[in-house]
């Protein structure tokens, strides 16, 4: 039967489509900006009457009208900047416009090629936070925040005294995937953004962010993706005496009187992550440190840390600032650069930084140096040169952000005000969550609003009919000091995304600065 349908030319099917099908001239807007969609996009061609389906970028379309010669949509939220494709199906046909609609976003030019994707990224957050307590004020209009606010931690920190922290992604794909090095620091999404200088609001029901259209790529056992800069211990050292500061100026209960820093000691680990004891440091100048005794010979990495001694010595912690891979002679240190040289793990199918012990401290991302990018397979080495790095982010209003006691009203005008920098986006997101409903991937969100600002205005001001979408949350504490009821937080992030070509396409690297704190949001003027 098979050769006999070949031979008179047939196929065993009838065909799908019997008509001409359509044609397409032109889309306009030609650009978007953003890429939440949402945007009206008006196709022009002709057969279009009939018009069933519209894709765009491998996301449907709603179809909002069509005649023989126009159709109507409404722009996809997409997965990644760049140019889509456009496709029009109807009853006699499908036509295709090859990247007939560009979707604009942050760093677009750096991420066409993608096709190893690397996140360095430090988050900064408040040491323990202020609270709504009522119940310390019987008799008084709970409601007014300004005589129910509790502005000291007592046991209810928010990220405790290490204040944030620091981590290294990576992801080696098939093929381009534009956009994902924008995602793996898991704060300020890229792809949730409108487009510059807007706001999206989000609440339960809504339609969830795009999930990853990954596909990994093949990984050998040796390979390695490192950004890395020169090793300061100096810097390290000066950078945990202002976290010290720090402690002093924000944490409610340090007094001198009776809270002290204790002195500045590394922690040695071996080639198979065994803790091989502490010793003092004396001094560190470029990638050498020098110690108060001998450290041991076989050790291959170091925590550069101190103690925080409170009530006069009964309660102690120890406080991680940084790590380094070393080499140790006598008293002598020798530190490999700082930074991040990620290796597969076969676990999670991330790269992963092989930083000592698993943790990094605040100052393996030191801000104003340059970094160099390289990667390693097979044996064989690539340097693939030197990109811009890490830059601080620093927030000037509110000045409070960082001791946990703002307050908000959403009905008045409200702004973020930060040192304006070369980043490629700054996202503001406040985000509300109901801790009363349990998540079983992590807390129960009720609301969110984005904001998408331009990162060398410094300033993003949003309006006030849009902040007051907010609901009311007072992060309120029971008697027993537990979260309750509607509770608020927001984070500030700067992405900075840069490409460096290599032989099997682009490194992408995303240097991430968030800021991230409690907020207590209410109605009132």
């Amino acid at each position: 039967m098979l050769l006999l349908l070949a031979a008179c030319g047939k196929g065993p099917y009838a065909p799908y489509w019997t008509g001409e099908g359509p044609t397409l001239t032109v889309v306009d807007p030609a650009a978007v900006d953003g890429l939440l969609g949402g945007q009206e996009l008006l196709i022009t061609g002709t057969g279009l009457s009939t018009t069933r389906t519209v894709v765009i970028g491998q996301r449907n379309a709603e179809v909002l009208g069509a005649t023989d010669s126009t159709v109507t949509v409404v722009v996809p939220q997409q997965v990644g900047p760049g140019d889509k494709d456009v496709v029009v199906v109807t009853d006699e046909g499908f036509a295709r416009a090859d990247g007939g609609l560009t979707v604009q976003g942050p760093a677009q030019a750096d991420q066409v090629d993608e096709s190893i994707s690397v996140s360095l990224s430090r988050i900064d957050c408040p040491i323990d936070v202020g609270y709504y307590a009522p119940f310390w004020n019987e008799g008084l209009d709970t409601a007014d925040t300004a005589y129910a606010w509790w502005p000291y931690g007592e046991d209810l920190y928010w990220c405790g005294l290490e204040a944030g922290y620091v981590d290294a992604y990576g992801q080696i794909s098939l093929g381009a995937n534009t956009g994902f090095a924008g995602e793996l620091a898991y704060v300020g999404s890229l792809w949730s953004l409108p487009a510059v200088g807007e706001t999206h609001f989000r609440a339960p029901g809504d339609r969830p962010v795009p999930v990853v259209p990954f596909v990994y790529g093949p990984v050998a056992p040796d390979e390695t993706v490192s950004v890395t800069t020169a090793r300061d211990f100096g810097r390290d050292l000066e950078a945990q005496g202002d976290f010290q500061e720090h402690i002093e100026e924000h944490y409610y209960w340090y007094e001198e009187a009776h809270s002290d820093h204790g002195a500045p000691y590394v922690s040695f680990f071996d080639a198979q992550e065994t803790w091989l004891g502490d010793v003092d440091v004396v001094s560190g100048s470029g990638d050498t440190l020098s110690l108060a005794s001998a450290g041991p010979e076989e050790a291959t990495g170091l925590w550069l840390g101190f103690t925080e001694s409170e009530g006069d010595g009964a309660f102690t912690e120890d406080l991680v600032t940084g790590s380094a891979r070393v080499s140790v002679t006598g008293t002598t240190v020798t530190g490999d650069p700082s930074g991040a040289v990620l290796r597969y793990d076969d676990w999670s199918g991330y790269l992963l930084a092989d930083a000592p012990g698993y943790y990094m401290g605040k100052s393996d991302l030191p801000d104003g140096t340059d970094w160099n990018v390289s990667r390693s397979r097979l044996g064989e080495f690539e340097d693939l040169g030197a990109v811009d790095g890490f830059e601080e982010l620093v927030i000037s209003f509110p000045a409070n952000l960082m001791t946990g006691t703002m307050q908000i009203a959403t009905s008045t005008q409200f702004f973020i005000e930060w040192e304006p920098g070369e980043g490629d986006a700054v996202v503001i997101e406040f985000i509300v969550y109901d801790v009363d409903i349990d998540d079983p991937n992590y807390l129960t969100e009720v609301a969110r609003l984005t904001a998408h600002a331009d990162d060398a205005a410094g300033r993003f001001d949003f309006d006030p009919e849009d902040f007051s979408q907010l609901p009311e949350a007072l992060n309120e504490v029971d008697q027993d000091y537990n979260q309750i009821g509607y509770w608020a937080e927001v984070t500030i992030t700067r992405h900075q995304l840069t490409a460096v070509p290599s032989s099997e396409g682009d490194v992408v690297v995303d240097f991430v600065h968030a800021v991230n704190a409690p907020v207590s949001l209410y109605a009132g003027p």
